[in-house]
């Protein structure tokens, strides 16, 4: 596999944790095998056509851009790109 977006929003308000950290140590991780870009919901749309994996966080990041998450789906259904976790919010 070659590049993967990492799509989050690493603002996001989890109860009882740094969401921010956990995004962290995940891309961290992945980085030591693959190239990979942090890119914010909103901005998705810059990027998607250059990586080889799209990866949605889970839902709740993009729960606060539901105009973008959904376009995006759509974009997503009509491309040919590969991405990781579902579309229907259960992240598995």
């Amino acid at each position: 596999m070659g590049t993967i977006l990492f799509v989050t929003d690493l603002y996001y308000p989890a109860k009882g944790r740094n969401y921010y950290e956990e995004d962290l140590f995940l891309t961290s991780r992945l980085r030591e095998s693959f190239p990979l870009t942090i890119c914010h919901p909103q901005d998705i749309h810059a990027f998607e056509k250059h990586y080889d994996l799209i990866v949605i966080r889970n839902a709740g990041p993009v729960a606060n851009f539901k105009d973008e998450y959904l376009t995006f789906r759509e974009r997503a259904a009509m491309n040919p790109y590969k991405t990781y976790n579902s579309f229907d919010g259960k992240a598995i």
